[in-house]
């Protein structure tokens, strides 16, 4: 299944917004 760019972009960003999300309280404590 491949992906046009703009999906992927936008799975990217997803991604990066829910490891974000997940690291910034590991970090802070």
């Amino acid at each position: 299944m491949a992906l046009d760019l703009e999906t992927r972009d936008q799975l990217v960003d997803t991604v990066r917004r829910f490891v974000s999300e997940r690291l910034r309280p590991l970090e802070a404590e």
